[in-house]
C-alpha cells in the first residue's frame, strides 16, 4: 500500500493498494479489496484492472488518518476462492506547510515611510509563493504601505521589503493567504500566516515656550523650553547656534527639554529662537522645526561725570569714566570747545588703545580758564551715547599741611622738615585733580 501525496479532501487521504493475482481461470469480477478499522467496511473509490485477468490490480481508497485492516478476495471459474489480510495499514496525516512571518530585526513598531525587511520562514520548501499572496491591510482603512523585492533566499526562507505608509498612525496586518502556496515535495497547499505591525508615523512636532518672557539683554539669560508630542531620542539642536545654550534639563519622559539661552554675540534686534528640524523619536521619524521671536536688547554705554586732568610732557591728558556693561566700546569721538584752537576733534577706535583717554597739545589751552568737552561713544552693538562736560582750569587754592611737630613758632624749619607732607586741592564739583600735578618750592630767606 502507498499513501499518495495528495492534499486531503474533508480530512480524507488517498490510499492506493495493489495486489498481484495469478490464476489461469481467474474471474476478474471476483477480485475485491476492502478496508476496516473495526467498524464499517470501506470499499475502494476506484479500481484499475489489468488487461489480462492474472496480473496487478490497483485499488484507491479515500479514508481518514488511522490504522486499518486490508482484505483482498479473489475467485476463479472453478469456484475456488482465496482471501489475504494485511492486518495493519497506517494512513498518516500529511504535514501541511506553515509559514511564520517576522521582521528581520524583530521590531514591530515602525516610523513613517520606513523600510523593513520581512522574513517568511516556511516549515518546508514551497513553490508557487508570490507577492500577490501577501495582503496588506491598514486598521485606519487608508494606505497600508507597499511590498517589494520578494525573493527566495534559501529553501524554505523568503524575504521582501515592506515600506510603511507616510504621516499616519495605524496598525498594519500582513497576511499570507492560505492555499496560495504548496509544498514543493508533497504539493499539499499551505496554511495561512500573518504579522501585525504598528506604524507610528504622524508628524513629530515641537512647541517652544519662554517661561521668563521674550526679551533678553545681550549678556542676560532666559529659559527656553521645547515640548514634543512624542518622546525624542538623540541630539536636539537649539537655534540660533550663535547663541550660548547651557544648563540642559530633560524630563523623565523625554518629551520636554529646557535650556538657558544667552544671546552673547547676537546683534540687538529680533531673533527666532527654537529647535532645528531633524531631531528624531524612537521610531526614526524626523521632527519639524519650531521657533518663537525673541528680542535681544542692549544696555547703552555710560559716560560718568568724573574725570581727571594732568599735564604730561606738554600734553593735556584727560581720563574719563566710560563704561559699557554688555558690549565692547567701538569708538569714541571727543570734541573740545571754547579754546583758542577750537574745535579740537579727536576720534579713537580700538586700534588706538585706551578709548577713555583724551590728549591734546597743552599750548592750545591759550590761557583759558575753562573749556567744554563733548563726548560721543559708540559700542559694538551700535548704541550711541553723548555727554558734554565742563572743565574749569582756574587757579586752584592749595593747602599745605605740615605735621605740627615740624613747626616752630608757626615757622617751618627747613633744617628739620620731614619730607613727608600732603597737598590737597579745592576744585569745582565734578572734577578731580591728582596731586602729582603740583610742585611745592620752598625758598630759603634770611
Amino acid at each position: 500500500s502507498q499513501q499518495q501525496a495528495v492534499p486531503p479532501v474533508n480530512n480524507e487521504y488517498v490510499l492506493q493498494v495493489s495486489a498481484d493475482i495469478s490464476d489461469l481461470h481467474l474471474l476478474d469480477s471476483m477480485v475485491t479489496a476492502s478496508l476496516s478499522n473495526g467498524g464499517a467496511v470501506i470499499a475502494p473509490v476506484q479500481m484499475t484492472r489489468p488487461d489480462a485477468p492474472s496480473n496487478t490490480y490497483l485499488f484507491e481508497f479515500l479514508v481518514e488518518a488511522g490504522s486499518y485492516e486490508l482484505t483482498f478476495n479473489a475467485a476463479d471459474a472453478a469456484g475456488h476462492s482465496q482471501s489475504q489480510i494485511v492486518p495493519a495499514v497506517t494512513v498518516a496525516p500529511w504535514q501541511v506547510p506553515t509559514v511564520a512571518v517576522s521582521t528581520q530585526d524583530g521590531l514591530t513598531e515602525l516610523g513613517s515611510g520606513q523600510d523593513a525587511t520581512l522574513v517568511f520562514d516556511f516549515s518546508e520548501p514551497v513553490s508557487g509563493f508570490a507577492a500577490e499572496d501577501i495582503v496588506l491591510t491598514a486598521a485606519s482603512g487608508g494606505d497600508a504601505g507597499t511590498l517589494s523585492g520578494l525573493a527566495e533566499q534559501s529553501p524554505g526562507r523568503w524575504t521582501a521589503v515592506y515600506r510603511t505608509p507616510v504621516g499616519v498612525d495605524t496598525g498594519i496586518t500582513l497576511s499570507v493567504t492560505g492555499d496560495s502556496y504548496v509544498s514543493a515535495a508533497t504539493q499539499l497547499a499551505g496554511s495561512a500566516g500573518s504579522l501585525s505591525l504598528d506604524v507610528i508615523g504622524s508628524p513629530l512636532t515641537a512647541s517652544v515656550s519662554l517661561p521668563e518672557g521674550d526679551e533678553v539683554s545681550r549678556i542676560g539669560t532666559i529659559a527656553v523650553t521645547f515640548t514634543f508630542n512624542r518622546p525624542v531620542s538623540g541630539e536636539v539642536v537649539p537655534l540660533p547656534e550663535e547663541g550660548v545654550w547651557s544648563n540642559l534639563r530633560k524630563n523623565p519622559g523625554m518629551t520636554e527639554i529646557t535650556y538657558d539661552f544667552s544671546p552673547q554675540t547676537l546683534a540687538v534686534g529680533v531673533h527666532q529662537v527654537g529647535v532645528a528640524a531633524g531631531y528624531q523619536d524612537d521610531y526614526g521619524n524626523a521632527g519639524l522645526a519650531a521657533s518663537l521671536p525673541v528680542t535681544v536688547t542692549n544696555i547703552a554705554p555710560v559716560i560718568g561725570a568724573d574725570f581727571s586732568l594732568a599735564e604730561q610732557g606738554g600734553q593735556v591728558v584727560m581720563d574719563f569714566d566710560i563704561t559699557d556693561a554688555e558690549s565692547a566700546l567701538a569708538s569714541v569721538r571727543y570734541t573740545v570747545l571754547d579754546l583758542p584752537g577750537s574745535p579740537i576733534t579727536v576720534e579713537k577706535t580700538l586700534a588706538d588703545g585706551n578709548l577713555s583717554r583724551l590728549s591734546f597739545d597743552a599750548a592750545q589751552l591759550g590761557g583759558a580758564q575753562s573749556f567744554r568737552v563733548q563726548i560721543e561713544v559708540t559700542d559694538d552693538a551700535g548704541a550711541v551715547v553723548n555727554r558734554e562736560l565742563l572743565v574749569d582750569i582756574a587757579l586752584t587754592a592749595v593747602t599745605l599741611s605740615v605735621p605740627g611737630s615740624q613747626l616752630s613758632g608757626g615757622q617751618l624749619l627747613l633744617t628739620s622738615a620731614d619730607p613727608g607732607f600732603t597737598v590737597s586741592t579745592v576744585t569745582p564739583a565734578g572734577s578731580r585733580a591728582g596731586v602729582s600735578g603740583y610742585t611745592l618750592t620752598l625758598v630759603a630767606r634770611d
